[in-house]
């Protein structure tokens, strides 16, 4: 029975064939394909991330998906980079000051992966949840990172007012220190409370 059970493991978490040589996407991704099987690695394929605001610490945590290969990723951000981004993201560079951080950032962060999509969206976030919310909707998951209070609220209203709708994690930072939070109908308590936090401060 050990034996069985053992074997079963075996092959559900390792993706490597013994029959001829493993193909280029099982080279590329061997080492977390042996962690989260290949249904693990397509549902990561499968995903498609909404960042809000490009900054060094959203780049940072896409940095860290696009490299294990989600499937799509856009970066909506309506300013363009200053010299103290520069300063503080490495996935800028000085070439990129005054032109927009989403394309900067999008384009930089592609370079990591040639198998991951990735798109810049130069819109507001306050106008296009004021007048296109079924785009922000439309995503798998959504992350915002350090987003004013005013615009958080009407973010994670939009996304908690159906079941439907994805994911939402909430990145705050301020030098060495963050948190973070993420709202989904199943831990809905905890997210509650930070919005009652950002009231009472």
């Amino acid at each position: 029975m050990a034996t069985t059970e053992a074997q079963t493991i075996e092959e559900l978490t390792t993706a490597v064939s013994t029959q001829g040589q493993p193909d280029a996407k099982t080279r590329r991704y061997d080492r977390q394909l042996r962690l989260w099987a290949t249904a693990g690695q397509n549902a990561l394929e499968s995903a498609r991330i909404l960042v809000v605001g490009s900054t060094a610490t959203s780049s940072s945590i896409m940095k860290n998906l696009v490299l294990p290969g989600i499937g799509h990723f856009t970066i909506m951000d309506h300013r363009s980079v200053s010299p103290e981004d520069v300063g503080n993201n490495f996935f800028l560079e000085y070439s990129s000051i005054g032109k927009p951080r989403a394309e900067e950032a999008t384009r930089l962060l592609c370079e990591l992966n040639d198998s991951v999509e990735g798109v810049a969206n130069t819109s507001n976030i306050e106008e296009v949840l004021e007048k296109d919310p079924a785009y922000i909707t439309s995503f798998t998951l959504v992350i915002a990172h350090n987003l004013a209070d005013g615009l958080l609220r009407k973010l994670a209203s939009l996304l908690w007012s159906n079941a439907a709708h994805p994911p939402l994690v909430v990145v705050r930072t301020a030098g060495f220190l963050a948190d973070f939070t993420i709202q989904l109908h199943e831990h809905a308590g905890k997210f509650i409370s930070y919005i009652v936090l950002l009231d009472h401060p």
